[in-house]
């Protein structure tokens, strides 16, 4: 690749994507690389710079990468960082990347509550912290909670909160066999646990399956809606009268996992996201 003119290796390093990744996908991946590796600061300086010739180093940096992304290593992981909500945030193997889903929970939640509210957000499986950041981002005099079973991902929510300079507290909880009694009253409580059927393992992308925690995707085939039960359970004890509740599910799940929150509060309301899937669970615990 050394001496050859950026656009010539951009279109190659693109094509050799598409063994593995849709056009589409391919061509947005090759755009984080070369943005990345070229310390472009747009797409528009990308394409200005198409007539450049790669150095020595320029090169084998980007055959590296492209042999890293047709091994299944996500762009994300060889990147280290993705944008979420306005944030910045490191990511790495221990918690998953965060999704565009995620990022529409986030702003469902932000148009449901008023932007003045200043009570108490639990986030449970916070993962990379994303959610819980976004939302004290957003809400500035709120007290954001937010816990993992996971160590090592709590470890990088906690530097994700430094590098953004925002205030939440990160604890060790495991949601199926932790003290409820621990907890404290909250106003909202927040979750995107472990959905996915292990049966659908076998579909999936190889980078999802090969290089995030399994920990974080995966609920059993017999209960998959097994950490939502726990949730609601929980709910019953800690939210506060006129507090809510928002859940990110499995889009093939979304009407069983509405049909169990019914059961808890009969005014459950299940949303689509923008791909129009069903997507999001919205409760609001009714004073009485």
């Amino acid at each position: 690749m050394q001496n050859k003119r950026l656009k010539e290796v951009f279109d190659h390093f693109t094509q050799s994507l598409t063994n593995i990744y849709s056009l589409r996908e391919a061509e947005t991946i090759s755009q984080m690389i070369f943005m990345e590796v070229f310390q472009f600061s747009s797409r528009a300086d990308l394409v200005f710079g198409y007539g450049e010739k790669l150095t020595d180093i320029q090169s084998k940096l980007i055959s590296s990468y492209l042999n890293e992304l047709l091994q299944g290593r996500p762009v994300q992981h060889i990147l280290g960082l993705v944008f979420f909500d306005g944030l910045e945030l490191e990511v790495n193997e221990h918690a998953l990347i965060p999704r565009p889903e995620t990022e529409e929970l986030v702003s469902l939640i932000a148009e449901t509550i008023p932007q003045d509210f200043s009570g108490h957000i639990t986030d449970f499986g916070t993962g990379s912290g994303c959610i819980a950041l976004a939302l004290k981002n957003r809400f500035k005099n709120t007290h954001v909670q937010a816990f993992d079973i996971s160590e090592v991902a709590l470890n990088l929510a906690q530097e994700n909160a430094k590098r953004n300079n925002l205030e939440v507290k990160f604890q060790l909880f495991d949601l199926l066999d932790g003290d409820e009694d621990s907890l404290p009253m909250m106003d909202i409580i927040v979750s995107n646990p472990p959905y996915i059927p292990w049966q659908e393992s076998k579909q999936m992308d190889k980078a999802v399956v090969d290089y995030e925690p399994h920990l974080a995707l995966f609920s059993p085939d017999d209960d998959p809606l097994i950490f939502y039960r726990r949730l609601l359970d929980i709910s019953t004890k800690k939210l506060k009268a006129d507090g809510y509740m928002f859940f990110e599910v499995h889009h093939k799940l979304g009407v069983d996992c509405l049909a169990l929150a019914k059961t808890y509060y009969p005014n459950s309301v299940l949303k689509v996201d923008l791909q129009q899937n069903n997507r999001f669970i919205i409760i609001k615990n009714k004073a009485q």
